[in-house]
């Protein structure tokens, strides 16, 4: 009930804006540092404020709440600029242009900060504006090498998945840490260029704004009032597809090897023989006979260059991998196809490939005892139970990188 004011422009100040009106507050306005030109809250939850009543005045900051025992209003100092000259927050004020406004109630919606107090006291951890621990961007990893960051307590606000996300790398990173294993290799970097959108010609494309649903008539103020597309604007919606996500393969440059059609998570690509008459083809499942082992030293070349070129280092001596007895790769295979590719790398001339065969061994979750995979597969050999699980004997991994002592 009342006049509530909420400070704050971003999409939980709407939220709770909008939370206000609906609840029976006979005024809301919301007041923001920002301009509504650089507002962080979306343009289409600004127009659903403003439909839910909702009064909009950006570019002013609070400068005290007015009242003894209960809030009574609110005074604002006009904001002249929110950032400086290196885009680095330092909002600026009038102070001889200010507005107040009467409030029964004022909620804050402006942001959030870290906490951490005593958490990490006597670590070498590093800090950002003196509350924002320092980490790798890719690992995750602080100055204590033991101790590792993510989510808004590293990069500040930000959506939830990029929270999720840099969850799932730093467990990664956990795991490689503890295992005594490389931080980097192989880690997705997930750089990439942006498309130069000025500089295309695509004639076929739809340049239509972007479809609206519509409105019902709304009883219950809490209620979702947003009707679905009508099929006029699913067509015009889909219309606007590039059709990007197309894969098309340069058939002078494929070798049918398959391992793509393994590697895709969603079981998107697939190898069809078009001209069986003219060409033996195996298929991927097949890695014994096929070129599976081809494949698997194109990637490890990839992870030793990159490791080498991080480490500054022009020249590798020697690869040691870790070859599990039942990873379906085959050791001599993995050679034969290293000392041809070796061959075409500068970087890896003369390299040699050592590989240690870790052999296979299985757990009995039902007696609890180990056994060899090769010789009793899955049936435990001890109590003839079947709830049984791989220990080791799957890898295919990187051990160590050599590099010539001088």
């Amino acid at each position: 009930q009342g006049k509530v004011v909420v400070v704050g422009g971003g999409n939980v100040a709407i939220d709770a804006a909008r939370v206000a009106k609906r609840s029976g507050a006979s005024e809301v306005t919301m007041l923001s540092l920002e301009t509504e030109d650089i507002m962080p809250a979306s343009p289409e939850e600004r127009a659903e404020a403003r439909e839910d009543g909702v009064v909009l005045n950006p570019g002013w900051g609070p400068k005290e709440v007015l009242g003894t025992d209960k809030v009574e209003g609110i005074v604002f100092k006009k904001c002249v600029s929110v950032f400086d000259e290196n885009h680095r927050f330092a909002p600026q004020y009038d102070d001889n242009e200010l507005i107040t406004l009467d409030a029964d109630m004022v909620i804050f919606a402006i942001g959030q900060t870290v906490v951490l107090k005593d958490l990490l006291k006597d670590t070498k951890v590093e800090f950002f504006r003196g509350v924002y621990p320092v980490a790798d961007k890719l690992t995750y990893q602080t100055a204590e090498e033991d101790i590792f960051v993510g989510g808004d307590v590293f990069t500040g606000p930000k959506f939830a998945i990029d929270a999720i996300a840099a969850g799932k790398e730093a467990a990664e990173s956990l795991h490689r840490y503890v295992q005594h294993g490389h931080m980097t290799i192989g880690r997705n970097r997930r750089d990439f260029i942006e498309l130069d959108k000025g500089n295309i010609l695509v004639e076929s494309y739809d340049n239509s704004s972007r479809q609206v649903e519509g409105r019902a008539e709304r009883e219950d103020l809490f209620k979702e009032y947003h009707l679905t597309l009508t099929e006029e604007q699913v067509r015009k919606e889909t219309a606007r597809c590039l059709s990007c996500g197309a894969s098309v393969v340069d058939g002078n440059k494929c070798i049918g090897c398959g391992i793509c059609t393994t590697k895709c998570g969603f079981d998107a690509i697939h190898l069809h023989r078009v001209n069986p008459e003219a060409s033996h083809m195996v298929t991927s499942e097949d890695k014994f006979s096929g070129m599976h082992e081809l494949g698997i030293v194109f990637y490890i070349i990839r992870d030793v260059k990159q490791a080498a070129l991080e480490n500054h280092v022009d020249h590798v001596s020697a690869v040691v991998m870790d070859i599990g007895e039942v990873s379906t790769v085959v050791p001599e295979y993995l050679i034969d196809c290293w000392q041809w590719a070796v061959g075409k790398e500068p970087m890896l001339t003369g390299c040699e490939l050592k590989i240690n065969l870790i052999p296979a061994v299985t757990r009995c979750e039902d007696c609890g005892k180990e056994y060899d995979t090769v010789t009793h597969g899955k049936t435990c050999p001890f109590c003839k139970g079947s709830n049984t699980f791989l220990l080791r004997g799957n890898e295919v991994e990187i051990k160590e990188i050599e590099v010539p002592n001088n």
